[in-house]
């Protein structure tokens, strides 16, 4: 059994192990992308670009969905092995427990931008206004940030790809076109204060007694709740992270989906016989455009990532091919 660790709980030599092996996938060529699809994919420059734009690709059919949690699980299990096997990493993929730093994520220790730290939180940019989020019909204030990463292990890296729908950017005319630039962060409290807090997470797991209930509650598509853990947590992080479609270019959306991954298979473990493969919902966004409803015998693709699988085959973090759990 692997064992998925804090971040913070860590030694030093592990989180550095973590850190150097995420910029090694942001340096090594594609793996899966051929020859002949390069000129539709332009962006595509690395191996983590192809993660990207797989979630640029599925952005649609793998939120507000019946397999979200599934399709994240596999896709983040799959990060954890390509850092192993391309990049040499030994550990496992750790987790932020945002919770810990839901008051004031800019002053976690994550974000110290030393060499054992998930690097800092973007250059701050002053005098920007608030922003309205028509989708949530919330009044978004600026974060602590917005600029570039400059210190840590991301600091000198170029991400391709996105953003394509982030308020306030140079959002990109095509899904994949080519777009170099530094990684940006803007740590955001107004999110994480309201969202992201121990007494969300407790209320998402205690109070949700159906799948339906817990995936709503868990996204922000719940009365009452515009974001959810998941929505307050990219929204927190903000700068790339925040962008709906290519999030993935922050190394830090792989940390966050383990916490996500660690609260879903907490509500299982909880009703593990009546929870291990229940599923609810169709294969789009909210049901737009309307489709079936989703089984567990539906075969699921992973793009750029990895093999289509089954969906049965993602439920079950004990099962071949995953043998995880979380500290």
């Amino acid at each position: 059994m692997n064992i998925r660790k804090e971040f913070r709980d860590m030694s030093n030599n592990d989180k550095k192990a973590f850190t150097d092996a995420a910029t090694c996938l942001m340096n090594t060529p594609p793996t899966r992308m051929r020859k002949d699809q390069a000129a539709d994919y332009p962006g595509v420059k690395s191996r983590h670009d192809e993660y990207v734009a797989t979630h640029i690709n599925m952005t649609m059919n793998i939120h507000a969905t019946a397999d979200f949690l599934a399709w994240h699980r596999h896709f983040i299990k799959h990060y954890e092995q390509d850092l192993q096997n391309l990049c040499g990493y030994t550990g496992t993929l750790p987790y932020w427990n945002w919770a810990k730093d839901a008051s004031a994520p800019q002053d976690s220790p994550l974000f110290t931008g030393d060499e054992y730290s998930m690097g800092s939180n973007g250059k701050y940019i002053p005098n920007r206004s608030d922003t309205y989020l028509y989708t949530q019909g919330v009044n978004m204030p600026p974060g602590t940030g917005g600029g570039c990463v400059e210190s840590g292990p991301f600091s000198n890296l170029t991400i391709h790809l996105g953003p394509l729908d982030l308020p306030n950017a140079n959002n990109v005319n095509s899904d994949y076109q080519y777009n170099p630039r530094c990684l940006s962060r803007d740590f955001n409290s107004f999110f994480t204060s309201q969202y992201n807090t121990f007494a969300n997470v407790t209320d998402l797991v205690l109070e949700s007694i159906y799948v339906e209930t817990f995936q709503d509650r868990m996204q922000g598509y719940f009365a009452g709740d515009a974001f959810g853990v998941h929505g307050g947590g990219h929204w927190g992080m903000g700068g790339d992270a925040a962008d709906f479609h290519s999030s993935p270019n922050d190394p830090l959306f792989f940390l966050h989906h383990g916490m996500i991954d660690n609260i879903w298979t907490t509500w299982q473990n909880l009703d593990f016989y009546r929870r291990q493969f229940i599923i609810k919902g169709t294969s789009t966004l909210g049901n737009s455009p309307p489709s079936a409803e989703m089984t567990l015998d539906d075969v699921i693709p992973f793009g750029f990532v990895a093999d289509d699988r089954v969906f049965r085959e993602l439920m079950d973090t004990f099962a071949e091919g995953y043998c995880y759990r979380y500290e």
